[in-house]
């Protein structure tokens, strides 16, 4: 409709005041469509010739890249590639939802590698898995809260599989117990008369007092 086209530097579709080089508003339709039937871009922002937002053919979209590489790509060749939620008086939440029995991925990579760090949701059981260098299972929280170091299958609120740990002070090196990769320490409620412990065992509280072995580590 002509009558709605503002002329003097300026198109308004539906606005006798365009505030930009192009207004299109509406109170009963869309304000606008593009439909590109071809294999050509969708749509391209630029700032000084330079592209900076980019709709490729099949719905991509890329920032800072003109071949982005998954639905949403942010890229950046010269600082930082930030992804920012602010939430001024409220809480900020950010969504990972996936199918019903299916993961939930947060993957961390570099040019290298797409996923040597990552963590993963599990649906299907409801457990939060850790990896680091390209390896899983560094560290699982199972649903029932059981954490498993090197383990995917733990069985109490803390099992350590392999390598042993430490506690000990930062400055001093004392203050602490170390258990290493070859100790054995266990719980009983009760224990056969006469059992040999191994090397650098220990036993806490036997039902038969006897039976307590104490060695040093």
């Amino acid at each position: 409709n002509l009558a709605d086209t503002f002329f003097g530097g300026k198109l308004g579709v539906g606005s006798t005041t365009p505030l930009a080089q192009f207004v299109a508003s509406s109170t009963s339709y869309i304000a606008g469509i593009f439909d590109q039937r071809g294999t050509s871009d969708i749509l391209q922002l630029q700032d000084s010739g330079s592209s900076v937002l980019v709709v490729k053919d099949g719905g991509n979209v890329g920032i800072g890249t003109t071949s982005p590489q998954a639905l949403t790509h942010i890229y950046s060749a010269s600082s930082h590639a930030t992804l920012r939620v602010d939430s001024l008086t409220a809480d900020a939440y950010a969504y990972l939802r996936a199918a019903d029995g299916q993961q939930s991925y947060l993957l961390f990579g570099d040019q290298s590698d797409d996923d040597v760090g990552g963590i993963t949701y599990d649906h299907s059981d409801n457990s939060f898995n850790f990896r680091t260098n390209a390896t899983n299972d560094r560290l699982v929280i199972t649903s029932a809260g059981l954490v498993g170091i090197g383990t995917s299958t733990p069985n109490y609120k803390l099992t350590v599989n392999t390598g042993g740990f430490s506690v000990e002070d930062s400055a001093t090196n004392f203050g602490g117990f170390t258990i290493s990769s070859n100790a054995r320490i266990a719980t009983f409620s009760g224990m056969p008369s006469g059992t040999t412990l191994t090397t650098a065992s220990l036993v806490v509280n036997p039902s038969n007092a006897g039976d307590v072995q104490r060695k040093i580590f």
